[in-house]
């Protein structure tokens, strides 16, 4: 009997070492994620970066590679309203990862848009109209008419410029979808602020990460394409059940057996004994 449980002990470790590894760090990436809100109530913008990322064991030129192959997916970036609920997830390299021996137990930031000023009132100025509780010069103003102007003139949501590479969108629809990339063009619009408006809702409609880029050069541009990212989602909170489950399902199922082999086992002895009395 004694052998029998050396050897369920073996297979025990055995499974756990392939489904997990015990001496890897734990890292929790959403700790260490900044995030700022700026501008006003139902136009404001959201800012985030990875600040004072230490991982222990972790030389300074790895961590330096690891950091630099961090992509953000956002639910919302601009338009942004005081009381939005915005995800951001932390993509990164999951095989650098697990080459510097980390378990990454959390990427996934849940955040309420908050402190955006609030429009009270407004004042008519160079014909456009701004909030009176801005306090501003004359020469601010026209700053900001110009802004206003500009907007006019490209896509004011989300448009390329105003979104660093390394961010996508993500879709908001809780069916898994395999959408291809679409292109939209001016012609079949009324204005371009409509393509572009329709390359992003194509995106929104999915459950995907997208991007939204111009067609053309910017003096000339023709149109928009809504892009998708090759890899899904990976969500990993760590009070989420169903990822911990995908996670470590090697050693649920490695118990399992090891409670089928130790049923067989006391069957097996059982029978055993009734022989040996007869």
């Amino acid at each position: 009997m004694k052998k029998y449980i050396i050897k369920i002990i073996i297979l025990f470790v055995s499974i756990i070492s392939v489904g997990c590894n015990p001496f890897a760090t734990r890292v929790n990436l959403a700790k260490n994620v900044q995030i700022k809100f700026n501008g006003a109530d139902g136009s404001g913008i959201i800012s985030f970066s990875t600040v004072n990322l230490q991982i222990k064991g972790v030389s300074p030129e790895k961590l330096k590679e690891f950091k630099n192959t961090f992509e953000y997916s956002v639910s919302a970036y601009t338009e942004l309203s005081n009381g939005d609920i915005i995800e951001i997830i932390i993509n990164y390299d999951e095989s650098l990862a697990e080459e510097l021996n980390l378990d990454i137990i959390q990427n996934v930031i849940k955040v309420e848009v908050s402190n955006l000023k609030e429009v009270t009132g407004t004042t008519e100025f160079n014909g456009y109209q701004i909030p009176e509780n801005w306090d501003m010069t004359d020469e601010e103003k026209e700053i900001y008419v110009e802004y206003l102007q500009s907007l006019e003139q490209v896509p004011p949501i989300g448009y390329e410029s105003k979104i660093p590479d390394y961010i996508w969108y993500l879709g908001d629809s809780e069916i898994e979808t395999q959408y291809s990339d679409r292109e939209f063009y001016n012609n079949d619009y009324q204005a371009p602020i409509q393509a572009y408006n329709a390359a992003y809702d194509y995106g929104k409609n999915s459950s995907q990460q997208f991007k939204i880029e111009a067609i053309g050069e910017e003096a000339n541009i023709i149109g928009y394409v809504c892009k998708f990212k090759s890899e899904n989602v990976t969500r990993i909170e760590e009070d989420n059940i169903n990822a911990l489950i995908f996670k470590y399902w090697p050693v649920l199922v490695g118990a399992l057996l090891i409670v089928i082999v130790i049923a067989f086992i006391l069957i097996f002895n059982t029978q055993r004994m009734k022989r040996n009395e007869i």
